[in-house]
């Protein structure tokens, strides 16, 4: 979302399809080429509006389980800040219900750097606040062509 570029926004999604898992399940769940694949319907809806020098927005989806009868909702807050043309900062709450059926909140702050008009560097982390009590670091490479 551009910095300061008006009204709110709405925009729903949704999805069908499959989810592959490399690990044992304590349940029963489909076998396809030696992967665990679990049958999964997900909807959502997304909010998100401009700021002065960033953005706010929040992601809302909900995952049903069609083999497990299993509902997992996620929401996820996002607040970007545009410090320069070349550098953005966020800091995001990710919320929800894990596959293993453990809910979670989580925070990812990250920083972003444009190298050239469709090259940015992406540098972030993640840090479990409940769940699984794990944390992540990530470098990413984002291509705009």
């Amino acid at each position: 979302m551009q910095a300061g570029s008006g009204p709110s926004s709405f925009l729903p999604a949704s999805q069908l399809g499959t989810f592959n898992l490399n690990k044992n399940l304590p349940r029963s769940y489909h076998l396809v080429r030696g992967r665990i694949q679990l049958r999964r319907v997900r909807g959502g809806l997304s909010w998100g509006t401009g700021l002065e020098n960033g953005w706010l927005s929040v992601d809302a989806s909900a995952t049903y389980g069609t083999d497990d009868n299993t509902f997992r909702p996620k929401i996820d807050a996002t607040y970007g800040h545009r410090w320069t043309d070349k550098w953005t900062t966020s800091l995001q709450l990710q919320t929800g219900q894990g596959i293993t059926n453990d809910y979670y909140a989580k925070i990812a702050p990250s920083v972003t750097y444009n190298l050239r008009e469709n090259i940015k560097l992406h540098l972030g982390a993640v840090h479990a606040l409940t769940g699984d009590r794990g944390s992540a670091l990530k470098f990413e490479t984002w291509l705009t062509f």
